[in-house]
C-alpha cells in the first residue's frame, strides 16, 4: 500500500503542475487577444480620422476587431482561468495534506488498512472538488504541457525526497 500512496501523490503533483501550466498558458492567451483587439481597434479609429478616403476600410477593421471582441466573451479562455484558478486553490491545500501523511505512510505508522483508508478519502475528496469545476467544459489536453508537467514532477520529488 505504501507503493500505491506514493503513486497516487506523484500523480496529485503531477495534475498541479499540468494546471499551473495551463493556467499560464490561458492567461497568456487571453492577454494576447485583448490587446491585439485593443491596439487593432485603436489603431483603426486612428487611421480612419487621417485618411477618411479610406474610411469604409477603417470601419471593416473597427466592426471585424469588435466582432472577435465579442466572440472572446464566449471562448473559454477567461472561464478556465477562472475554474483553474478554484480547482488549483483547493487541490494544493489537499495536496499539502497527502504529502504531510507522506511521513506516517513512509515510516510505517499506519498499517496497510489505514494507508488504504486514507488513499481512498484523498481520493474522493481530489475528485469532489474536481466535480466543482469545469462543468460543461473540459481541459484538452496539451501534449507540450504534458511533458513539461511530468519534468517539474520528476523534479519536484528529486529535489524534494
Amino acid at each position: 500500500m505504501i507503493e500505491t500512496y506514493w503513486k497516487k501523490m506523484t500523480q496529485y503533483n503531477f495534475a498541479l503542475c499540468y494546471l499551473r501550466l495551463y493556467l499560464g498558458r490561458s492567461i497568456k492567451t487571453n492577454r494576447i487577444i485583448n490587446i491585439c483587439v485593443t491596439i487593432t481597434s485603436s489603431a483603426a479609429i486612428a487611421a480612419w480620422a487621417a485618411w477618411q478616403d479610406l474610411a469604409f476600410i477603417w470601419g471593416l477593421i473597427i466592426v471585424l476587431s469588435q466582432v472577435v471582441f465579442s466572440i472572446n466573451q464566449f471562448l473559454p479562455y477567461q472561464k478556465r482561468i477562472e475554474d483553474i484558478s478554484g480547482l488549483l486553490s483547493k487541490w494544493n491545500g489537499l495536496y499539502i495534506n497527502i504529502e504531510s501523511d507522506w511521513y506516517k505512510v513512509s515510516n510505517g505508522k499506519l498499517s496497510e488498512e489505514e494507508i488504504n483508508d486514507l488513499c481512498y478519502d484523498y481520493m474522493r475528496k481530489w475528485d469532489s472538488v474536481d466535480n466543482e469545476y469545469f462543468v460543461g467544459d473540459t481541459l484538452p489536453k496539451k501534449e507540450k504541457l504534458i511533458q513539461i508537467a511530468e519534468e517539474m514532477k520528476n523534479n519536484y520529488f528529486e529535489n524534494n525526497f
